[in-house]
């Protein structure tokens, strides 16, 4: 008859002890201005590109414009 294995740990006083996990937190101290671009860096991210998207087009048309007339 083949033998069972053991599956559950040893808990004896001898058993060998985990140790503590230690999880490290380095906060920051933030201003209001940085805080609301934590909090709202894909709406910036969106509105920055869109931005950036008509400034260009706006100065494709614009030089159109100057080079027509």
């Amino acid at each position: 008859m083949a033998n069972k294995k053991r599956n559950k740990r040893y808990q004896g006083d001898d058993a060998k002890r985990e140790r503590p996990k230690v999880k490290k937190v380095v906060v920051e101290d933030k201003s209001n201005l940085r805080r609301w671009y934590e909090d709202n860096k894909n709406e910036v991210k969106i509105k920055g590109v869109q931005l950036g998207l008509a400034t260009v087009f706006g100065l494709i048309i614009w030089g159109t414009v100057t080079l027509i007339f």
